[in-house]
């Protein structure tokens, strides 16, 4: 039997790959693609509500067609019939109420921000050249005092922001 798949493991990803080449630019992947598979447009007015959905990709990330005017803003596409993350869903929710759409810009640059508001100098790392175009894009916007202690209260009692070993995981 042939398949019109590249890979099993591959097809969420690459199905999304696809709608977002389709788009003319309207469609816009999250930062943590393809481990976070959320898709938001770039051209929704950010004065009206935000409408999120998500879910499984059973046949394909369904969910991803439905977005455009007079529907959703993001989507969130799981694995093939599996829920999408909590990461994922999360990231989807903040893309369209927090900072970064307030601000209109990426939840990562946020984080840089965040980073450079608090003293601190974080050195990202992307392959991609625009992402790496929007890491240096930081100085354009400010978040506000309670913007940044809201992201800070993020942090785990011990002081660490992940759940990564402080033996072998270094956080800055």
């Amino acid at each position: 039997m042939s398949l019109f798949i590249n890979a099993k493991e591959d097809i969420v990803a690459e199905a999304v790959d696809g709608l977002i080449a389709c788009s003319g630019g309207r469609l816009a992947r999250l930062d943590g693609y393809p481990h976070i598979r959320a898709v938001i447009r770039t051209d929704w007015d950010r004065s009206k509500v935000a409408l999120v959905s998500g879910g499984g990709s059973g046949h394909e990330p369904s969910h991803a067609g439905f977005l455009g005017p007079g529907m959703l803003t993001a989507a969130i596409c799981g694995d093939v019939f599996a829920s999408p993350s909590v990461d994922a869903v999360l990231a989807g929710i903040l893309a369209v109420t927090g900072p970064a759409a307030r601000l209109g810009v990426t939840p990562g640059q946020v984080i840089l921000r965040w980073q450079v508001q608090l003293g601190s100098v974080p050195v990202p790392k992307s392959a991609t050249p625009e992402r790496q175009r929007a890491n240096l894009d930081l100085f354009g916007f400010e978040l506000t005092d309670a913007e940044v202690a809201a992201i800070s209260a993020l942090a785990r009692v011990d002081g660490r922001l992940f759940g990564g070993d402080p033996d072998t995981h270094e956080e800055m």
